[in-house]
């Protein structure tokens, strides 16, 4: 799934970088169309670039999540960069592992920077899922129109490859997520 761009002036540019100890093929699977496509590894290492509109700056349901399927063992890795940079301006990344789907859970409780903007996203891996989001904020969350109270269990279902962002100020360490089937937390 794709986090959501940092609020700023500038423009990112997001790859993903994939290696592979032994050839393979690789299965990019997105609702997004200009994502989907099969990559084969054969020399250890693919870049693949995303293209920036699919980059979300919104709170709530999204389709730009992203599903990465391989037949061999791989490694990905999410980088996101500025895509220029001004003279007296530092250039800037940020990257994480995307995390194996057989690692993934049902219950999650996030621990965020208290002092800095938050971002959190949530994909389905099945139909018809349902999640339960918990704030532990002493803050409302604004969600598109409607808002989350502090300490109120906020529910919504996603279908597969459906995704839902939160974009705040509001720190979002404690919130928690129940679903009935396994998710994506990022």
């Amino acid at each position: 799934m794709f986090p959501i761009q940092p609020r700023s002036s500038y423009s990112y540019n997001v790859q993903f970088i994939i290696t592979a100890d032994t050839p393979t093929d690789v299965d990019i699977i997105s609702k997004y169309a200009e994502i989907n496509r099969t990559v084969v590894i054969t020399t250890g290492v693919a870049y693949i670039d995303i293209p920036t509109l699919a980059i979300n700056l919104e709170t709530g349901r999204t389709l730009i999540t992203v599903m990465i399927l391989a037949y061999q063992l791989i490694t990905v890795v999410e980088l996101f960069s500025k895509s220029y940079c001004k003279y007296n301006s530092p250039c800037e990344s940020t990257s994480f592992i995307v995390l194996p789907f057989n690692k993934l859970g049902r219950q999650y409780s996030l621990t965020t920077y208290p002092k800095y903007h938050q971002n959190c996203g949530i994909m389905a891996t099945a139909t018809n899922t349902t999640s339960i989001i918990e704030s532990a904020s002493v803050l409302n969350i604004s969600v598109q129109g409607a808002t989350i109270n502090p300490s109120q269990k906020f529910k919504l279902v996603l279908d597969y490859l459906k995704g839902f962002n939160v974009n705040t100020d509001t720190n979002l360490t404690g919130t928690k997520f129940n679903a009935n089937k396994p998710i994506v937390v990022i």
